[in-house]
């Protein structure tokens, strides 16, 4: 594949799709060859299934090891009418699966029975201690994890010491040691056999309703799709490609619902609304570029929760409220954003170092907002195509944001370094972790020698 720089972007150049393959397409669609050429790069001879998946793409939830175990847990807790605990990450992915799963479960579970955290930056993502001690202090009886909980393994046996139970669903790349919950759901875990990998957490968090409502024998709530093609166009998963093509088929279900106006969140439609966008013809670009990062904007400049009310109103005056906090935190986003990638650009320029000799950019700062590190990083990898980590000095530990570029492992690259980190995870592309201070001159040089020794 040909690769080549324009405006400070690398464009990767495909190769020429088979001519014959162009052809039966042109003859299919009547379409102009321009358009069948671009058909034919991306799906091969499976073309069709990019312009028209379908729920008959989906596959059986009950393939996703650990599902079995966490109907069953969930189906008890019911039964019981136990106390259950969902904790979603904070990003809109989080959101998201945490709506559709508070939304699922709402629909079978004993009123007042559920309860939902969506954390914060300040205690980072997965499972904090924090939330390990409320659960314990409130008596729940079981926790349900929302696109992390997979390197929580000491707060689930926190959890588990003290009596309460943890279903882990989440969609990000394990460490060696599983944590020993009931149920674990994670495509990414040894052993799985679901044929589509890159779910993404809210994906993980629908199959999870989908098996229960098979279980209960009632009928699967698509509506809920609209809420898992906003978290699964956020978190960037493939929509194409062999089994992956699941996630489009979550996407395009999910449009039509929004389309429709047939979806289940009143919130989602209210900020499409404010924001502009035509739901009559939504697309990836509308959710992207602005309804996901509106929804991000409170977990780096305010309260997540704001972001899950909306999610999950059911009156359109405090949608229409939420939504206007929401574009308030945007503005303090945008603002924290523009001053933090201009420190660190100057930064990099004082310290006379070329990101594209190195092979990376690594840059702290003290107190830098934590909210807006991946937003950072993100610029610095685009600009420079090399990975980039930027880094915020607390007082005594430091909280980092990383991403990559194609052909680099950024999940691969801190698990090599796990012996210097308090908490990690992430994927290929975007990771984070936490470290005690006096570890980062030791963290910068072994990342040096790292890529020194990269092919």
């Amino acid at each position: 594949m040909k690769s080549l720089i324009r405006g400070g972007r690398r464009w990767e150049i495909a190769p020429p799709p088979e001519e014959n393959i162009v052809d039966k397409i042109v003859t299919s669609l009547s379409c102009a060859r321009p358009f069948a050429i671009i058909l034919a790069r991306r799906g091969g001879e499976r073309w069709r299934d990019l312009i028209d998946p379908d729920i008959d793409r989906f596959h059986s939830p009950f393939l996703l090891s650990g599902m079995d175990e966490a109907v069953a847990r969930i189906i008890h807790a019911i039964d019981k009418e136990e106390r259950v605990y969902i904790h979603g990450d904070f990003d809109a992915d989080g959101l998201t699966g945490a709506a559709v799963l508070y939304e699922g479960l709402c629909r079978v579970f004993p009123g007042g029975r559920i309860k939902v955290d969506v954390g914060d930056r300040e205690n980072g993502h997965g499972l904090s201690k924090k939330f390990v001690q409320r659960a314990i202090t409130e008596d729940f009886n079981l926790v349900i994890t929302v696109d992390c909980g997979i390197s929580n393994t000491r707060e689930v046996k926190m959890l588990a010491e003290a009596g309460i139970d943890t279903i882990v669903t989440d969609h990000h790349l394990p460490a060696e040691e599983i944590p020993a919950a009931v149920a674990v759901i994670d495509a990414h875990q040894q052993g799985d056999s679901y044929p589509n990998r890159h779910l993404a957490g809210v994906g993980v968090a629908f199959k999870f309703i989908c098996a229960l409502y098979e279980r209960l024998g009632r009928p699967v709530p698509y509506e809920l799709l609209d809420l898992v093609a906003l978290g699964t166009i956020a978190d960037l998963v493939p929509l194409a490609d062999g089994p992956e093509i699941e996630n489009r088929a979550l996407v395009r279900k999910g449009f039509s619902l929004i389309m429709q106006g047939k979806g289940s969140s009143l919130g989602l439609q209210v900020l499409a609304n404010r924001l502009s966008v035509n739901v009559k013809r939504i697309s990836a670009r509308d959710i992207g570029y602005f309804i996901a990062p509106k929804l991000n904007a409170a977990n780096r400049a305010g309260d997540p929760k704001v972001a899950f009310l909306l999610l999950t109103t059911r009156d359109r005056k405090r949608a229409e409220y939420l939504t206007e906090i929401l574009l308030d935190y945007n503005k303090d986003r945008e603002i924290a954003q523009h001053d933090l990638i201009a420190q660190a650009e100057q930064q990099l320029a004082a310290s006379g170092a070329n990101p594209r000799d190195d092979g990376i950019v690594v840059l702290s700062g003290e107190n830098w907002n934590e909210g807006i590190l991946g937003l950072a990083a993100s610029s610095l990898a685009e600009r420079y195509h090399v990975p980039a980590i930027v880094i915020s000095e607390g007082s005594r530990v430091s909280r980092a944001s990383c991403r990559s570029v194609e052909g680099f492992d950024m999940s691969e690259c801190l698990s090599a370094h796990s012996d210097l980190l308090l908490r990690y995870g992430g994927h290929k592309m975007a990771a984070g972790f936490s470290l005690e201070n006096d570890r980062l001159p030791q963290l910068r040089e072994r990342l040096r020698e790292y890529i020194a020794q990269q092919p």
